[in-house]
C-alpha cells in the first residue's frame, strides 16, 4: 500500500536511517488531503509491519542501524531503488536523442 512511499523516504533519508515513528508520520503526511487524512495507527501498524518483514528476510532491501528503532536500505536496496528511479518515459527520451532541456513548440494559450 505504502510501499514505494517507504523506500522514497529511506532512500531520501540516506546512511543514518530514520526512526520508524518519524517514518509514519512522513507517510501520513504524504497520504493526507484536504479531503482525505488517512487513519494514522493504521500507517503505524503497517510500516512497522512493513519494516520487520522486510529487515528479518533473507535478503532484506532495509536494514537496521545501530540505534533501537531505526532503520535504512542497505546497499542491495539503493541500488534497487536507483533503478527504479529511471522511469520507462526517461529510457525512451535517451533512446530517441531527445533531451530534457529541449524547446517545447508553443502552444497557444486560451486567451491569445
Amino acid at each position: 500500500m505504502y510501499k514505494q512511499q517507504v523506500l522514497e523516504i529511506l532512500m531520501d533519508v540516506g546512511e543514518r536511517g530514520i526512526s520508524a515513528a518519524l517514518l509514519s508520520k512522513h507517510v501520513y503526511n504524504l497520504n493526507c488531503t484536504f479531503f482525505f487524512q488517512p487513519d494514522i495507527d493504521e500507517i503505524r501498524r503497517w510500516v512497522w509491519s512493513y519494516l520487520q518483514r522486510n529487515a528479518r528476510s533473507r535478503h532484506p532491501l532495509i536494514e537496521r542501524t545501530g540505534r533501537h528503532g531505526y532503520y535504512r536500505l542497505n546497499k542491495r536496496g539503493i541500488a534497487y531503488m536507483r533503478q527504479q528511479r529511471l522511469s520507462p518515459a526517461d529510457t525512451a527520451g535517451k533512446a530517441t536523442g531527445q533531451d530534457k532541456d529541449e524547446e517545447l513548440p508553443e502552444i497557444p494559450g486560451l486567451f491569445d
